[in-house]
């Protein structure tokens, strides 16, 4: 039973250490019957805008990221991590 796999596995259902969209991506295709069979038809299109609020920083200032879905068709699940050297903020 997929809900019990879950709670066993503390919801990491992809054993990265996080709750991510894989995760809730996998719990939520299992909702209500599931999702449909995939088709050529109903194939993932689209793409991704990083936006920064400043174009240069400097340490310790607060910099918004904001990640723009630009026509995205097909997509029930999107996460993303943002790796950095802690020594550098």
């Amino acid at each position: 039973m997929l809900i019990l796999k879950i709670i066993s596995n503390k919801c990491d259902i992809n054993k990265n250490g996080w709750i991510d969209a894989y995760d809730i991506s996998g719990v939520s295709s299992q909702l209500e019957g599931g999702v449909q069979s995939y088709t050529s038809a109903s194939q993932v299109s689209g793409s991704f805008q990083l936006i920064t609020s400043k174009q240069n920083n400097i340490r310790r200032e607060t910099i918004e990221i904001t990640v723009k879905g630009i026509i995205l068709e097909n997509i029930n699940a999107m996460s993303s991590a943002l790796h950095y050297n802690q020594n550098d903020c």
